[in-house]
């Protein structure tokens, strides 16, 4: 008998890429750009006190929203534990990632947020307009093309990537390959007390609280993206702690 199922290929296809799951929680939405990120957050939050020990998945089920709901629905989140002691950050950040897609192409969008010791997000003011009044700028954001991934090694530093961005170093992604990409934050500063934690946010789009981008549904739909860790992926998110 024939397969049948209401779920669209390319989400059938990112459930199974998780090979298993013993935990599944659904969240169904529909314009709720003001809240959803806040329930994800908390059902995560929820699901990694609670069952430590359990392999956990959400989904996220909108129902076509135009709002945005979209921006805090979608992407991978990484937390730290909450920092011993006061530190002060400024200056240049940069994460180091592995990344695959099932498409030719992939857009990364990484943001770090701070938390406070309720889990509730600070708000940094930030000098980038417009200002969202619903959604709070994250602390340090930047953005890559996967394809345009390609360092100038001239003009690259220790603490921030440059990418050379021609034509001739374009790479688009071919299926399977999984490839290092560095992203460089927006230089920023922020003081964090004692208690926070940092929260890096991984997205296929413009972030919540940051202008909304360009978007090119030719790489995007039907896409199924992966962010890889482990001892055969080294990743980072550096920082400028001042010490």
């Amino acid at each position: 008998m024939a397969e049948t199922s209401a779920l669209a290929a390319d989400m059938r296809d990112a459930l199974r890429a998780q090979d298993r799951a013993d935990l599944v929680v659904g969240i169904p939405s529909f314009r709720n750009a003001a809240t959803i990120g806040h329930v994800t957050k908390t059902a995560a939050e929820g699901l990694r006190r609670h069952f430590p020990d359990k392999r956990a998945v959400i989904v996220n089920a909108d129902g076509g929203s135009n709002d945005g709901t979209p921006r805090w629905s979608t992407g991978i989140s990484f937390v730290s534990d909450p920092v011993t002691e006061d530190m002060v950050l400024a200056g240049y950040m940069k994460v180091g990632l592995w990344v695959e897609s099932s498409s030719a192409d992939m857009d990364v969008f990484v943001s770090l947020r701070i938390l406070d010791a309720q889990d509730r997000e600070i708000r940094y003011e930030s000098v980038v307009l417009p200002v969202d009044p619903l959604h709070i700028h994250p602390v340090g954001h930047g953005l890559l093309k996967v394809s345009r991934r390609k360092l100038d090694v001239e003009r690259s530093t220790g603490y921030w990537p440059v990418h050379t961005h021609l034509e001739q170093d374009s790479a688009p992604l071919n299926s399977g390959d999984i490839v290092p990409i560095e992203v460089g934050l927006n230089p920023s500063s922020a003081f964090i007390r004692t208690g926070c934690r940092l929260r890096a946010d991984i997205q296929p789009y413009s972030p919540a609280g940051v202008p909304v981008r360009a978007y090119d549904k030719s790489y995007h739909v039907g896409a199924v993206n992966r962010i890889y860790t482990g001892p055969g992926y080294p990743s980072y998110l550096q920082l400028p702690i001042v010490p």
